[in-house]
């Protein structure tokens, strides 16, 4: 018996449509949610913008919540690769920080109400292993703890130099950044009008007094 196995162009075209149709859904996720908010936004809304059927917009994302997580996930990717392309790993451990925790800010500036509303989203997410390892929200949990390992590694790079405490875990002083990172981007986001520098300083004041306990 012969199986007729799809070829090669025909795979990579049907890969380029998924790409395009992903593309089309986020990008009217995104317009939707700007224009009535997380709340008021419907599935069915989404679906008719990104002109797909409801059916193909539940494949790529099976409830509201992945789609917008689906768009924070996009921003923070691209920060996070910036961040660290761009660090220079020999500047002072605070600034460094600071520097990395800034291209996200400047990221999530760009529409601060969506990217509260999918930070709060977020937060109700369970652990990792519990969800569907291709959904958005194991993606955005898989991202966190990216950049943790990645402060981590900062941390740990630091030490190297003998300018940190050498009983300090840098796992347990990259946790401490996170969480401190966590509550102010949530705080900062809340006002009216949320200026990046203004939230920066904020934060490495913050931050500032957590280094003075490991270096």
């Amino acid at each position: 018996m012969v199986v007729n196995t799809p070829s090669k162009p025909l795979a990579g075209i049907r890969a380029r449509r998924q790409l395009e149709t992903r593309r089309r859904i986020t990008e009217s996720a995104t317009a939707i949610f700007r224009e009535v908010g997380y709340d008021a936004a419907t599935m069915r809304a989404i679906a008719a913008r990104a002109n797909v059927a409801t059916g193909t917009l539940f494949l790529h994302a099976p409830e509201k919540r992945s789609l917008l997580l689906m768009v924070l996930n996009n921003e923070l990717d691209k920060a996070g690769e910036h961040a660290f392309a761009t660090l220079d790993r020999s500047a002072p451990l605070l600034e460094q920080l600071v520097h990395v925790f800034r291209v996200r800010y400047q990221h999530l500036a760009r529409d601060s109400r969506l990217s509260l509303d999918a930070l709060q989203q977020a937060s109700f997410l369970t652990k990792a292993d519990q969800l569907p390892a291709d959904s958005e929200g194991a993606r955005y949990l898989a991202r966190l703890t990216t950049l943790r390992e990645r402060i981590a590694a900062l941390f740990s790079e630091y030490r190297g130099r003998d300018a940190m405490r050498a009983d300090v875990d840098p796992a347990d002083a990259a946790a401490v950044v996170m969480a401190i990172y966590s509550s102010e981007v949530r705080m900062w986001l809340r006002v009216a009008r949320p200026r990046v520098a203004d939230g920066v300083r904020i934060l490495e004041r913050r931050l500032a007094l957590a280094l003075r306990g490991v270096v």
